[in-house]
């Protein structure tokens, strides 16, 4: 990576953008770099070996296990703010349930 000066900012080619901005997704969904290394010269080999997709495997469903226990929060979110914009004389903590 060549980084060239144009005023007071650095222009890198757009690979090297696009690098890291993968390496700040796989850090922002928890990926450690003892992962992220190995799998950055995986990708560059265009070869993942099989215990290698195995720990992707685990990692991605860990995310999304986060994905959905997000949304759950999101859903239980917009039931207090519809309950705040829409008062009742009673509110139910079923409504917050789960599986309501």
């Amino acid at each position: 990576m060549r980084p060239g000066r144009a005023g007071h900012q650095y222009q890198f080619r757009h690979e090297a953008v696009e690098r890291i901005r993968l390496i700040q997704q796989f850090y922002a969904a928890g990926l450690g770099s003892r992962l992220i290394a190995p799998l950055l010269a995986a990708i560059d080999a265009q070869h993942l070996e099989p215990a290698l997709v195995q720990r992707l495997t685990g990692e991605h469903d860990r995310i999304a296990r986060q994905v959905a226990d997000l949304q759950e929060a999101g859903r239980r979110l917009a039931v207090l703010i519809d309950i705040a914009h829409h008062p009742r004389e009673t509110c139910s903590s079923t409504e917050l349930d789960p599986l309501t």
